[in-house]
């Protein structure tokens, strides 16, 4: 709705022998096709690319209006770059869209102040700080409570530890990982001796023998897991045997990721318990 909102206004400047005006509104027009396309056509990150590129170039335009003496003839035309913070936290990524509105209310201010004088400059210029700060603050906000809902679907609600659908997603970016750089990846179970579940003594004192880069992940009650970023394959026999000697009472089963097989693969060997643990 917003890009046909931008077409109209375009295809309105052009009637009315605004050419220049016409250009962010075209170029807007261009950023919200750009950031619509379907993921059959292109891939989200090529459309990111893309859209990054696009809103480059919408915000060149922009401050190129506030160059232009004639720009600074009517509130309508000033207006219009107010929506510059909620199009840039709206089609970009959090910091990646603070970074453009700082920049832009920073190089927008300087502009301002050559070509506005009076209470014209000082309403313009409080009107664009404070949509940049209460656009900056809701983004924020809103940025950290997804991340927050993504930190809990991501733990396991009674232990907090990683759960198994963490477990297979850092699996596939830790073969991606070890892939580029010429490394292993081991994975650990750990169980208790006669397969009871694990107690919260039990799961604290053994998380304690990892380090922080080691996550810990509650693949079941009556058993944890744990990803070794390895350098060579020996690694996994020596961090073995370190990890038996600091926690003689449980049951370890190492063993080395395949890098081209599948994370669900490797953490359900089991074809039954494949599908058990996708459904």
């Amino acid at each position: 709705m917003a890009g046909c909102f931008f077409a109209l206004l375009a295809g309105w400047c052009v009637y009315a022998d605004k050419h220049t005006l016409s250009l962010i509104y075209l170029s807007g027009t261009l950023l919200f096709l750009v950031a619509s396309l379907p993921t059959s056509l292109i891939k989200p990150a090529h459309r990111y690319r893309l859209t990054l590129w696009v809103f480059c170039v919408y915000t060149l335009v922009s401050l190129a209006l506030l160059l232009t003496p004639e720009h600074y003839t009517s509130l309508t035309f000033l207006s219009l770059h107010l929506a510059f913070p909620f199009i840039a936290f709206g089609l970009l990524t959090f910091h990646t869209a603070l970074f453009f509105v700082l920049g832009f209310a920073l190089l927008a201010n300087l502009l301002v102040m050559l070509h506005l004088e009076g209470s014209l400059r000082l309403t313009f210029l409080a009107a664009i700080w404070l949509m940049t700060l209460l656009t900056s603050i809701h983004s924020f906000t809103h940025h950290l409570r997804q991340q927050n809902l993504k930190e809990l679907l991501s733990r396991d609600p009674v232990t907090g530890l990683f759960n198994r659908k963490q477990l297979i997603n850092d699996v596939k970016k830790e073969q991606q990982r070890a892939q580029r750089e010429a490394t292993s990846l081991g994975l650990l179970k750990l169980t208790t001796p006669n397969n009871e579940p694990w107690t919260n003594k039990q799961i604290q004192d053994v998380s304690q023998a990892f380090a922080p880069f080691e996550r810990l992940y509650y693949f079941s009650s009556q058993r944890l897991a744990v990803l070794l970023p390895l350098a060579t394959d020996t690694q996994l026999d020596k961090r073995t045997q370190e990890l038996i000697e600091v926690c003689p009472d449980i049951r370890v089963d190492g063993s080395l990721c395949a890098l081209d097989a599948l994370p669900a693969s490797l953490v359900y060997p089991d074809a039954e318990q494949a599908r058990e643990g996708e459904g």
